[in-house]
């Protein structure tokens, strides 16, 4: 990705060609950063490239996030969660803000209001793995009462 925001600022040939430069690096990331994008080319045979804008050259939400926590789970775990049959994000964001984003390689952003929310939410995430919908409801419902009342 590096390679590909290097070869972008050397393709610019605007007549501000400086601040096309300072454009490009004051959004280079830096080690550690979560960055929300989307794999727009994802082959076997070619270097995958991620991208923080949409089709019209919105960012639409993507790009650096800051705050909250990442932590890493099950494949089946991220998919049941994104499922629009799961109601554990709903029920969750019922008794608190929440706001996460999940990625197909397991990994899971969330932030919360404070840190025991967040820990809370993380921990209600992670043990809904095998539950059914009556005892995620029932998790939710305890949660509720026992961490934020």
């Amino acid at each position: 990705m590096f390679q590909v925001l290097l070869q972008s600022i050397f393709l610019c040939s605007t007549p501000n060609h400086n601040k096309c430069i300072l454009f490009f690096i004051s959004f280079l990331p830096q080690i550690g950063n979560v960055i929300y994008g989307r794999l727009l080319v994802a082959n076997r045979d070619m270097e995958p490239e991620l991208v923080c804008m949409d089709s019209a050259g919105r960012s639409g939400g993507l790009g650096v996030i800051t705050g909250g926590n990442i932590f890493q789970c099950s494949l089946g775990l991220v998919q049941k969660v994104l499922s629009p049959q799961s109601t554990l994000m709903k029920h969750l964001g019922q008794i608190m803000p929440v706001e996460m984003a999940a990625g197909m390689n397991g990994r899971v952003w969330i932030r919360c209001k404070t840190i025991v929310a967040t820990i809370a939410a993380m921990n209600a995430i992670t043990n809904s793995e095998f539950m059914t919908e009556a005892e995620i409801r029932l998790m939710v419902h305890k949660l509720h009462d026992t961490i934020l009342h």
